[in-house]
């Protein structure tokens, strides 16, 4: 039997299934280009999972536009609410301003009591509003996060789906290697293992 010295070796590639069935195969002894396929594994189940992330990136990006307009209606209300509060302020402010001597005692002392309260609401006012934009902030975060990770899985997914079909990294001639427990060639419809000799490209001077 007459070998190479040299060649490159196509073996099967890394994924999270440690067994690939062969869906495609270059015929034994084919002249091929560089980036051309030399052998391609069924990529059913990782197809369907892609669809999956896709679907999951979609719901994410979603709920990520729903956070972000609830952000802004919340936000809206609150600075609204101390608007509002401002206005009670500086109404009860005005009112307050009014000589002692002007007013009788007790209405005297409640209009200074309505300006504290006033100031008490625009206080909690103020308190709601940078809590609301806090909280609003932190779900939008916790929403772009998950539409980051989404979008990672997705290209994960399809760099897994890529990896399924082994291409020449130079021009050369296909050698499919033989099976390891059968006295043959591989052949499609083969299920072969992770790191296994799938096919070489022999260095023909050598």
């Amino acid at each position: 039997e007459l070998a190479a010295e040299r060649g490159e070796t196509l073996v099967v590639p890394r994924t999270r299934a440690f067994q690939l069935a062969l869906r495609w195969l270059a015929e034994d002894g084919s002249l091929v280009k560089a980036g051309d396929p030399v052998a391609a594994f069924d990529n059913s189940q990782f197809a369907s999972d892609l669809e999956e992330k896709r679907l999951t990136a979609f719901n994410a990006a979603s709920d990520l536009e729903r956070a972000e307009a609830e952000a802004k209606t919340n936000e809206a209300e609150k600075g609204f609410a101390v608007e509002k509060a401002q206005s009670e302020v500086e109404k009860a402010r005005i009112a307050a301003a009014v000589p002692k001597d002007l007013l009788s005692l007790r209405e005297y002392q409640d209009r200074q009591l309505a300006l504290e309260r006033a100031r008490a609401e625009l206080a909690k006012a103020e308190v709601d509003l940078t809590a609301e934009r806090q909280e609003s902030a932190a779900d939008v975060q916790i929403q772009r996060i998950a539409v980051e990770k989404a979008q990672r899985e997705i290209r994960t997914a399809e760099q897994a789906i890529e990896a399924l079909t082994l291409r020449a990294p130079r021009d050369g001639m296909v050698l499919v290697a033989d099976h390891p427990f059968e006295a043959r060639k591989l052949q499609v419809g083969d299920t072969i293992w992770v790191g296994m000799n799938v096919a070489t490209l022999p260095d023909l001077s050598a």
